[in-house]
């Protein structure tokens, strides 16, 4: 009497048996992997070539230079738990392009209520002159109510590369 093998439907179709069905679910489980992996980078602004520069608060008021496709992350603590937050004031996206935002802990206490560091990804498109303004506040209150200011000159050069 033939030993009937299982059978198993996955994403492909039928398969035949069971070392089967389990080298497709590595393989499936391997492609999900590395499209995980290289979805978490490209927000954070993994452009091939591209050099990132990094500003916190303490730039405040000071000029960086940039090439064109370079990333500017700017990284600025606010607390969110009493409804302050930073907001961009008039971004020109003829010379940026605002390629992602996101928070991280500032301490790994994790503490409720506690400041986060919110950081932005932009990228230099043109060469010439620009800058970012960002202004700190409660939404409901409005940018009059700012409570602080950030501001950053930005010279892009043409990319050599």
């Amino acid at each position: 009497m033939e030993k009937e093998l299982p059978v198993f439907i996955s994403v492909g179709g039928i398969i035949g048996s069971r070392m089967q069905g389990i080298a497709t679910l590595k393989a499936l489980f391997l492609c999900f992997l590395i499209i995980s992996f290289q979805s978490t980078l490209w927000p954070m602004g993994a452009f091939a070539g591209a050099e990132t520069v990094i500003v916190q608060k303490d730039k405040t008021g000071q000029t960086i230079t940039v090439k064109a496709g370079d990333l500017v992350q700017v990284e600025l603590i606010e607390l969110g738990s009493a409804g302050y937050s930073w907001h961009i004031n008039n971004l020109d996206t003829q010379s940026l392009e605002l390629t992602s935002e996101g928070t991280r802990k500032v301490s790994e206490e994790g503490k409720i209520g506690a400041p986060v560091m919110r950081v932005w990804h932009f990228k230099a498109k043109k060469a010439g002159p620009t800058e970012i303004k960002m202004d700190y506040y409660r939404k409901w209150e409005g940018v009059e109510k700012s409570t602080d200011h950030f501001f950053i000159k930005i010279i892009i050069i043409k990319n050599e590369r």
